[in-house]
């Protein structure tokens, strides 16, 4: 495993266990990169592939944050897998996207119907 898979996968985990959440800021790059066990320069490399996926933005001077992680913004990069690939090889890339996007909008869906949400507030 690459040192930048490394850090995607380490800044992942933090999200998915709860140790981070959407809109908070990452722990400066020093702490940060000393708990994922990799360099400053790996940790960069890693934060730029987090930011174009959509999970992180890099705020300059101020460090960086979780995204909102909304599904739309994270499932965008898949658009520029299909565009590039070549016509009449990107079927299979379609019915892939068809399913992801399916299900993002169902959990969309699920969690604007959740107690608590604005949306739930408005139908009460």
């Amino acid at each position: 495993m690459s040192r930048t898979d490394q850090v995607v996968d380490g800044v992942t985990a933090m999200i998915l266990d709860g140790r981070l959440g959407p809109g908070q800021r990452l722990p400066v790059e020093k702490d940060l990169a000393e708990a994922l066990g990799v360099s400053r320069g790996s940790l960069r490399e890693g934060m730029r592939a987090l930011s174009v996926l959509g999970v992180v933005e890099m705020r300059q001077g101020d460090g960086s944050y979780v995204t909102a992680l909304e599904p739309g913004l994270l499932a965008a990069p898949l658009g520029l897998v299909v565009e590039l690939q070549a016509a009449g090889h990107a079927l299979h890339v379609h019915a892939v996207r068809r399913l992801l996007e399916t299900e993002v909008a169902g959990l969309a869906a699920a969690a604007a119907r959740a107690p608590g949400t604005d949306l739930a507030a408005a139908r009460g």
